[in-house]
């Protein structure tokens, strides 16, 4: 799971950096806000269960 956002993220990099723009680094901390949160959510569950 990690390697494969890993890996979106790279490309996703590659991407803006070809276009360009300050408006797609906003959207990259965006999506690192979103993956933080939801990672967090999951680690909350598995203490939860033990």
């Amino acid at each position: 799971m990690l390697l494969i956002i890993c890996d979106l993220r790279k490309r996703l990099s590659s991407y803006m950096t070809r276009k360009g723009g300050w408006i797609a680094q906003g959207e990259i901390s965006e999506l690192k806000k979103q993956t933080k949160i939801s990672y967090e959510r999951q680690l909350n569950r598995i203490t939860d269960m033990v």
